[in-house]
């Protein structure tokens, strides 16, 4: 290896140093801090609301779309007072679920329970509201004052027949 390589070679390797020694300072200065300054970082709290579907699968295609269209409303209650986000939906085993993040889970809640309540497409099983990570505590809500007469949209009322 000529001299000119080992040159190059060492520039290079000091320079990857240096941008490490720099970053790895940076994050020691923010830890440093926080410790100092008591602040943390922000723990960021979930909703999770469920809805019993049709059948034992995915639903059907009415169901998913009601459901996605029903997000939609409860996404624009939320930003429109800057209080969590709609993270997603998930369909399976017979349920929906909708799912939202943001500072307070309770405030979320707070937010949407009335809209769930009064005007979900399908049912309203359980509001699971988690308080941090997987391992911090969470509370479930029953949601029993969903309008029971209502039968999902792919049922169709059969009327009794005598025989």
């Amino acid at each position: 290896m000529s001299d000119e390589a080992i040159c190059e070679l060492v520039g290079v390797l000091l320079a990857t140093l240096l941008v490490a020694g720099l970053i790895g300072t940076m994050i020691l200065v923010k830890r440093i801090w926080r410790l100092i300054s008591g602040k943390k970082d922000p723990v960021i709290q979930s909703v999770s609301v469920s809805f019993q579907l049709s059948n034992a699968n995915h639903g059907t295609v009415e169901e998913r779309a009601a459901i996605q269209e029903f997000a939609g409303v409860l996404e624009a209650i939320l930003e429109g007072r800057t209080i969590g986000k709609y993270d997603g939906d998930e369909f399976g085993c017979g349920v929906a679920s909708l799912y939202f993040y943001g500072p307070s889970a309770d405030q979320i809640w707070n937010g949407i329970e009335e809209e769930v309540r009064r005007n979900a497409p399908l049912p309203a099983l359980l509001a699971t509201l988690l308080y941090g990570d997987h391992r911090a505590p969470r509370k479930t809500i029953e949601i029993n004052e969903t309008k029971q007469a209502q039968q999902p949209l792919s049922r169709a009322a059969t009327p009794l027949t005598s025989s």
